[in-house]
């Protein structure tokens, strides 16, 4: 029977060791961004993503893991790329290629914004199929006036 010996001090580090303080809360803030669009059930199964521009590297943004449910991402487990869609940080996880893509067109185009968030919601669907988007004909709409981009 043949056992793995892991030498003493040396081990696998973590993304926490590897990042800086600013990243590792950005990373906290959009996990939990992630469990609360789980939690409010805004998604359907895999293919809804948030992401967040990295302000200390703008050309760069954190987006989650492919094949990990929204209620599953972890600070650990968000995957760091550039504005073109490439893979810039080592990780055992990589994103879907139509996350990434979307992401970074997303934030390439529009460097004024943080974040992007893609759902697949009733709610969405519904106001995105309709010829006018969100428009803002109540109170609760009128907090996203002008701040929605289709």
């Amino acid at each position: 029977m043949k056992r793995d010996v892991v030498e003493i001090g040396k081990h696998e580090r973590s993304p926490r060791e590897r990042v800086s303080a600013e990243e590792w809360q950005l990373r906290c803030e959009l996990a939990a961004a992630h469990r609360l669009v789980a939690h409010f059930v805004f998604v359907d199964m895999t293919y809804n993503h948030i992401s967040v521009r990295l302000p200390a590297e703008p050309d760069h943004f954190l987006v989650k893991a492919d094949k990990v449910f929204m209620e599953q991402v972890t600070a650990s487990n968000l995957v760091k790329y550039d504005l073109h869609g490439r893979q810039v940080a080592e990780s055992g996880y990589k994103a879907s290629p139509a996350a990434t893509h979307l992401h970074a067109a997303v934030l390439r185009a529009r460097p004024d914004i943080v974040a992007a968030v893609h759902t697949h919601s009733p709610a969405n669907l519904a106001v995105s199929a309709q010829r006018g988007g969100l428009r803002p004909i109540t109170q609760q709409a009128m907090r996203f006036y002008n701040r929605i981009a289709y």
